[in-house]
């Protein structure tokens, strides 16, 4: 690209610029048909300024009472351009992509979705307790602060989680494991997940192509009277129960 048609491609991108910020603050003003259609106008006068060619592979999406999340491989600025052309939708970005200059100004007139990504809970300890675990979160010192975060789901990362004696196991590590009848020595299934119907925990087992048969079976996950062992690196469960039960 030869230095004079960058010089007119800068010139007329500053000029499209300048002229769609009033054109948008209207647009806004106006109303939502009007603020959702014109970033699609103003990405495609970007393409025809910088010669962008854009090969698009359309998939036919059935639209009827339904949205439609786009998952870009974004790998430079010319995607927001490319995507801003053919789809008449929100991007979605970081809250600091709003503060930068006049590119987040633009952001925030086209209507820009943007994630704060500083919204998030950090846990400051765990403790166990019983069966049960505690865990104290940074920067929320009463009963007060916590109560807006009743009945929220929590997600950690297991590498925090608090190291188990050999014979221990978390719940999400016995999913999958094989599970084998030791009064017949047979393949009853894997363990699809565990959960408390309120008496005790059990095992939901789901069948495999090498178990005995197709049943699902729950299985009362009781040391030593249904449970024999747990074998971590084998990913083998063995309990005390036959597939006629």
């Amino acid at each position: 690209m030869s230095i004079l048609r960058l010089v007119f491609i800068l010139i007329f991108l500053l000029l499209i610029i300048a002229f769609s910020i009033p054109v948008q603050i209207f647009c806004n003003i106006i109303g939502f048909k009007l603020k959702k259609a014109y970033p699609l106008y103003f990405y495609q006068m970007i393409k025809i300024v910088t010669g962008i060619n854009i090969n698009f592979n359309k998939t036919k999406l059935n639209k009827k009472n339904m949205g439609v999340l786009y998952i870009a491989n974004h790998v430079s600025w010319f995607d927001i351009i490319c995507l801003g052309t053919l789809l008449n939708a929100r991007f979605i970005a970081k809250k600091e992509v709003s503060q930068m200059g006049i590119f987040g100004f633009l952001a925030i007139l086209s209507n820009t979705f943007f994630i704060d990504n500083e919204n998030k809970l950090s846990i400051e300890y765990i403790k166990k307790i019983n069966s049960k675990f505690l865990a104290k979160l940074k920067n929320i010192d009463s009963v007060d602060e916590i109560k807006e975060y009743t009945n929220i789901k929590l997600y950690i990362s297991s590498e925090n989680l608090p190291e188990l004696k050999s014979e221990e196991v978390y719940w999400h590590d016995l999913k999958g494991m094989i599970v084998i009848g030791l009064n017949k020595n047979e393949i009853l299934g894997e363990v699809k997940e565990l959960n408390n119907f309120g008496a005790n925990d059990c095992l939901i087992v789901k069948p495999t192509p090498n178990s005995v048969d197709e049943k699902e079976r729950l299985i009362p996950f009781i040391k030593e009277k249904f449970i024999d062992s747990i074998d971590k690196k084998e990913r083998v469960l063995k309990v005390y129960w036959q597939s006629d039960y």
